[in-house]
């Protein structure tokens, strides 16, 4: 059975935030949230996605530092590998043995 949750407190913590920010950007919540007030000048609805924008970011940035997702390059699809130079044990290990046979 495929688990979709990740195992690490890190991914666990990023999966509810990027959830939480699906539910804050959904129609009905922006609905709410497009009041004709003004803060300092500036509309509610903006600063509401500047702020979710700003913070989501932050957290993808920090789930990849803390490798949230546990990705490996098992993950990473071999046609990006050879193209980016990505250096992985396969591609290592199979230079290694066609560079052997010269």
């Amino acid at each position: 059975m495929t688990r979709y949750l990740p195992s690490s407190r890190a991914g666990k913590i990023t999966t509810v935030v990027l959830i939480v920010f699906a539910i804050a950007m959904n129609p009905p919540v922006i609905g709410v949230v497009d009041a004709p007030a003004l803060i300092a000048g500036i509309d509610l609805l903006y600063l509401w996605t500047v702020a979710w924008g700003i913070g989501i970011s932050l957290v993808l940035i920090w789930a990849a530092w803390r490798d949230a997702f546990a990705l490996t390059e098992n993950q990473v699809p071999p046609e990006l590998r050879e193209s980016e130079d990505v250096a992985t044990t396969e591609t290592d290990a199979g230079d290694a043995v066609a560079g052997s046979g010269d």
